[in-house]
């Protein structure tokens, strides 16, 4: 067995645990809707860049795709993966927010919206009420769709131009957003950064229009083959605290670059530094088992949550201290509900409309397997990378 084939055939245990607080950065945006404009200030450094997290999101995503692309892998079989991966959880919430929205408990979205929203061709109107209607978050599924659709067209071809190729749209990339985010300072009024003004066109172009958004996407595929090819990147605890520390910036200096170039470097590196040490078979607190769990069910925990905070901030604010137990109030149920969509929609339809396809290992398959002899688990890794 090759040594690309065991690199295969690991699983980055500690990014799908990062993307349970990736899922948290996000969750806290929303649920400070829940307090009162006072309450809302005094707490603002940690509840308004959850933004951010789309970001890593982005980058992870064309990480962890590169990562695990088989030899050979034909575009109709990964595009039948990604929509088996994401589309049951993600018409099942869709559906959800417009019976919430008829029944009154969510305000009701526009036709226009709530039509491109259930073929994820959202993101491509720079008109909040359209990419926003509904279930807001899954404009970001409309980005990634764009995202899937192109990967195989250019996925081969990174892997097979040289480093120096690779390095230089990586920088390219870089350029792209920091130049945008220049012409985007000058352009985008300071309230349309804390949504007290609906965002205008700049501020979709470099958020939510997905030509821009796929940049993120493709350093992460750079990234995911530079790491391959080894590059190592240690100190994972270091890119860590500097991704939380860019974080913070982004919530109390909002502007055109907190959006996603205060926190590139430090997600770029944090994402590598966790793939650097699970490949050599390390551990960390991001790949213990309650967080991977938790990881594993944030793709659902993040199509459900913003149905549960809004159901209760658009009828109710909560004053000084009241709004921390709502908020934990709604992140527990927000868990049980994604854990409910993971093991009931996400997880058996996945298999199913993989048509016989191996679907990603989940924690318990992981258990079951460190109980085999160790021939029966190397072969069905190697069986999960054919």
């Amino acid at each position: 067995m090759t040594s690309d084939t065991v690199r295969r055939a690991s699983r980055l245990d500690s990014l799908t645990g990062l993307r349970a607080f990736a899922a948290l950065a996000v969750f806290l945006t929303h649920v400070a809707a829940v307090a009162d404009a006072r309450t809302q200030g005094s707490v603002h450094v940690l509840t308004r860049p959850g933004y951010v997290g789309v970001s890593f999101f982005f980058v992870l995503s064309g990480f962890v795709l590169t990562w695990s692309r088989r030899p050979g892998d034909r575009a109709s079989s990964f595009y039948r993966r990604r929509v088996s991966r994401i589309y049951p959880v993600y018409i099942v919430t869709w559906v959800a927010a417009g019976v919430l929205a008829v029944v009154g408990v969510l305000p009701k979205s526009g036709h226009v919206g709530s039509a491109l929203g259930a073929v994820l061709l959202q993101a491509w109107i720079p008109k909040e009420n359209v990419y926003y209607a509904l279930n807001g978050v899954a404009w970001s599924l409309s980005a990634e769709a764009f995202f899937y659709l192109t990967f195989p067209l250019y996925a081969d071809r990174l892997k097979g131009c040289g480093r120096a190729v690779r390095r230089g749209i990586f920088v390219a990339a870089v350029l792209v957003l920091v130049a945008l985010a220049v012409v985007g300072q000058s352009r985008i009024p300071a309230a349309q950064y804390t949504g007290t003004q609906a965002a205008g066109f700049w501020l979709w172009l470099i958020y939510n229009c997905p030509l821009v958004r796929v940049l993120e996407f493709v350093m992460g595929v750079i990234l995911a083959l530079e790491v391959r090819d080894g590059l190592s990147v240690p100190c994972l605890p270091a890119w860590a605290f500097a991704s939380f520390a860019a974080l913070l910036a982004a919530g109390e200096w909002p502007n055109a670059f907190s959006r996603s170039c205060y926190t590139l470097v430090p997600f770029l590196g944090l994402i590598a530094a966790a793939a650097t040490r699970d490949n050599r078979g390390l551990r960390s607190f991001f790949s213990t088992g309650a967080v991977v769990r938790l990881g594993e069910w944030s793709f659902s925990f993040y199509m459900v949550h913003q149905l549960l905070t809004h159901a209760v901030s658009d009828h109710y604010r909560a004053h000084g201290w009241v709004a921390l137990p709502v908020a934990v109030g709604l992140l527990v149920s927000s868990v049980a509900a994604a854990a409910g969509l993971f093991y009931v929609v996400e997880r058996p339809w996945d298999r199913r409309l993989r048509g016989g396809q191996a679907p990603p290992v989940t924690m318990e398959e992981i258990s079951l397997r460190r109980a085999m002899p160790e021939p029966v688990t190397v072969a069905i890794a190697i069986e999960q990378t054919r």
